[in-house]
């Protein structure tokens, strides 16, 4: 089960942080232990998205100044792209706890 949220540019503290500036996701990768949460925060000035590419849950729209947040409950890899601009890719890496 995935858990996700939304708010307003709020960053979680038992997260790990990624930002979304200069049309770029930075860092482009991070990794979590299963369980765990990952934030993204839209600090740039046009509005992006996330696509996970195995179907996973993501966010169409993330206007600037928003962050999204979800937890990853299943060891993997998670490549993701931007909704908006295909070419801004990412890979969030989960590890059993």
């Amino acid at each position: 089960m995935q858990h996700v949220a939304f708010s307003e540019g709020a960053h979680a503290g038992a997260s790990t942080h990624v930002a979304i500036r200069n049309f770029a996701f930075e860092p482009a990768q991070i990794t979590v232990k299963a369980g765990e949460r990952a934030t993204w925060q839209n600090d740039d000035g046009a509005p992006h998205g996330l696509v996970f590419k195995d179907g996973s849950v993501g966010v169409d729209l993330l206007l600037p100044g928003k962050a999204f947040s979800r937890a990853f409950d299943k060891p993997g890899v998670y490549d993701y792209v931007c909704s908006v601009h295909p070419y801004m890719t990412a890979r969030v890496t989960v590890a059993v706890r």
